[in-house]
């Protein structure tokens, strides 16, 4: 999710409603979507109003979000929206737009509302060239889809007929997230599954601290990643043993353990969450009408889950 969460008047978990059309392209017409892979994150090509193409973080972990830097060139009316928090200790201004249509290759998403959020500051700390904004849950709802990272391809399957084969994880949707049941180093939890994340595992404070796992990081401190509300501090380590569903089990994955006060990992009652640096060892599908997230190993699967540079600031 880019560690960003949306909010509405400081409620980090409502999201802006769409409007999803029924889908009028056959599963043989939609053809896979290539995205760049920057700094672990997946960036797709997204035409908006027939203008573009403005770049896109794909993400499993956040619902439509543009740059104002983007709806100026749209040429889009705002409304404001109160202030919208994430993983950062500071919460930011928000507001939002709507547009008639935005497509990813050949899938199109009509009359679609979009939050309005500054992320140049995350933009300049990563290093992205272009970064316009995030899509991800508007088109799950409507849409199967499977992340290659070996090809760097987003397929898109109509919900109908997909069934994806491979080991078959339930979700609940949390807010507008999928999120997981797992077990870290054998204690019960729900993990989020989040493709906005550069890191292989997040370990959430409140889990934390109850179940003791601080002892599984250094003490030194690093800037591991920057979100709404600015750089998330943390301790770097790793976790044993993480089991997702009683059918994944991974060991000595590489995981940071984030030390803001405030934001969401400081106050989710979750464990933590997933991101691309443990995801992009399998071939990930998601199904959001029958719930299910389903795994199969990837071709250059290497098994290490190797933490992921800090941010030099």
């Amino acid at each position: 999710m880019l560690n960003v969460f949306k909010g509405l008047l400081l409620t980090p978990l409502t999201i802006a409603c769409a409007h999803l059309n029924k889908s009028n392209v056959s599963n043989s017409q939609i053809k896979p979507v290539s995205f760049e892979y920057f700094d672990n994150r997946i960036v797709a090509p997204v035409t908006i109003n027939g203008m573009g193409p403005f770049h896109m973080i794909f993400d499993t972990g956040g619902a439509n979000m543009l740059m104002p830097d983007a709806v100026k060139k749209l040429k889009l009316e705002t409304t404001d929206a109160g202030f919208g928090g994430g993983a950062g200790d500071k919460q930011i201004p928000m507001q939002t737009t709507k547009v008639k249509s935005y497509n990813v290759g050949d899938i199109e998403m009509l009359n679609q509302e979009f939050n309005v959020m500054d992320l140049s500051h995350i933009k300049k700390a990563f290093g992205f060239k272009h970064l316009d904004g995030i899509i991800g849950y508007e088109i799950l709802l409507k849409y199967g889809v499977t992340i290659d990272y070996d090809n760097k391809l987003l397929i898109f399957d109509n919900l109908e007929n997909f069934n994806p084969k491979g080991t078959k994880i339930n979700f609940r949707i949390y807010g507008d997230k999928p999120v997981i049941p797992a077990t870290i180093d054998g204690k019960e939890t729900e993990l989020l599954i989040d493709t906005g994340d550069r890191s292989s595992f997040t370990a959430f404070k409140k889990f934390s601290t109850k179940n003791k796992l601080s002892e599984y990081f250094e003490k030194n401190e690093v800037i591991s990643g920057f979100g709404v509300g600015g750089p998330i501090p943390a301790r770097l380590g790793k976790i044993p043993h993480l089991v997702f569903d009683k059918n994944i089990k991974l060991s000595n994955v590489a995981a940071r353990l984030p030390l803001t006060k405030a934001g969401y990992f400081a106050t989710s009652e979750l464990g933590g969450s997933v991101g691309n640096g443990l995801l992009q060892d399998f071939l990930v599908s998601f199904n959001y009408k029958d719930k299910e997230m389903t795994l199969r190993p990837g071709l250059k699967k290497n098994g290490s889950y190797k933490f992921i540079p800090p941010l030099k600031l």
